[in-house]
C-alpha cells in the first residue's frame, strides 16, 4: 500500500527570506554582504555579485533547500577576481578536464568569450559530460558555461 499523503505548508515570505539569509550566512563560501535576497509568494530572487560561477550555482542550491521556496530566480552576476585572458581560461579548463580519466580532452572543444565558456564535442557517458562541465564551472575566470557536449559511445 502506497502512502499518498501530501502535506503543504504555507510559509510567510519574510520567514523564508530570514531562513535563506541564515543559511547563506552559515555557509562561509559566500559573502552575504554582496547578496540581496527578496522573496515574493515563495519565489526567491537573488541579486548581487560573486567572484566564481560555482558560488552562483551554490547560492541557487542553498535557496532551493529552504523550506517554502517554490522557485529561485538567480540574477547574481559573476565578477571574477583577477584579469585572466580567454586563452588562459581555456587552457586552464583543458588542463582540468585532462586530469579526469572519464573525459578524452582531445574530443572536447572549448571556446571562451569574455569568460563565457562553450563546451562542445563528444564524450562517452553522461558522467563524463558532467565532469567536463564541472571542470569549467570550477575554473577561475569563468562567468557561465554552455554545455553542447554530445554523449556517444563511438
Amino acid at each position: 500500500m502506497k502512502n499518498r499523503l501530501f502535506v503543504e505548508e504555507d510559509f510567510a515570505d519574510e520567514d523564508i527570506k530570514n531562513r535563506l539569509l541564515q543559511i547563506v550566512t552559515m555557509n562561509n563560501q559566500i559573502d552575504p554582504s554582496n547578496l540581496k535576497i527578496s522573496v515574493s509568494e515563495g519565489v526567491a530572487t537573488l541579486e548581487g555579485a560573486v567572484d566564481s560561477l560555482w558560488k552562483k550555482i551554490l547560492s541557487s542550491e542553498l535557496a532551493q533547500s529552504v523550506a517554502g521556496v517554490r522557485q529561485v530566480n538567480n540574477q547574481m552576476k559573476v565578477s571574477p577576481a583577477g584579469n585572466q585572458s580567454d586563452e588562459e581560461i581555456a587552457n586552464n579548463i583543458k588542463n582540468n578536464i585532462d586530469k579526469n580519466y572519464l573525459v578524452d580532452v582531445d574530443r572536447v572543444h572549448i571556446q571562451v568569450n569574455n569568460g563565457s565558456v562553450r563546451l562542445s564535442g563528444v564524450v562517452r557517458t553522461p558522467l563524463a559530460a558532467r565532469a567536463a562541465v564541472n571542470s569549467a564551472i570550477y575554473t577561475p575566470g569563468v562567468t557561465e558555461v554552455a554545455n553542447r557536449l554530445r554523449v556517444s559511445s563511438d
